[in-house]
C-alpha cells in the first residue's frame, strides 16, 4: 500500500565558478553533499549509504563490451545489432573519426565474441 513519508532534509550550498549558488541535499546517513537521495528502508540516504551501484558496475566484461559496441554503432546511426552491417560514415564525419569508432566497436565487439566463444 501507499504510506506517505515526510522527512525534513538539510541543504548544503556551494559556490559556482561562474557565478550563483548550487544546493546539495546532506545526507542523514554520513552527512555528505548529495545531489540525489533515495528512499529505502532507513529512509533517506544518498547512494553509498543505500549500497547503489551503476548498471555497468554489475556487468561482466563481455557483456561491458556488448553495450561499448552497440553505443558506438548507435552513433553511428546504424542498427545495435552486432549481426547487423556496420554503418556508414554519417555525413559531416571526419574520416579519421569513422576509421577511429569503426576499430573501437570491431575491438569491443572481438571481446564480446571471445568471451562467447569460451562458454
Amino acid at each position: 500500500g501507499w504510506e506517505d513519508r515526510h522527512a525534513a532534509l538539510d541543504l548544503a550550498w556551494t559556490d559556482c565558478h561562474y557565478g550563483g549558488r548550487r544546493p546539495w541535499f546532506v545526507c542523514p546517513g554520513c552527512g555528505r553533499r548529495a545531489a540525489v537521495l533515495y528512499l529505502g528502508g532507513a529512509g533517506w540516504r544518498c547512494r553509498r549509504c543505500e549500497r547503489l551501484v551503476y548498471r555497468s558496475q554489475r556487468q561482466g566484461q563481455h557483456d561491458r563490451a556488448l553495450t561499448k559496441a552497440r553505443r558506438l554503432r548507435a552513433r553511428l546511426g546504424g542498427g545495435a545489432g552486432p549481426l547487423a552491417p556496420f554503418p556508414p560514415r554519417p555525413r559531416g564525419m571526419h574520416r579519421a573519426t569513422y576509421a577511429r569508432l569503426r576499430r573501437e566497436a570491431a575491438a569491443a565487439e572481438a571481446v564480446y565474441d571471445a568471451a562467447a566463444w569460451a562458454v
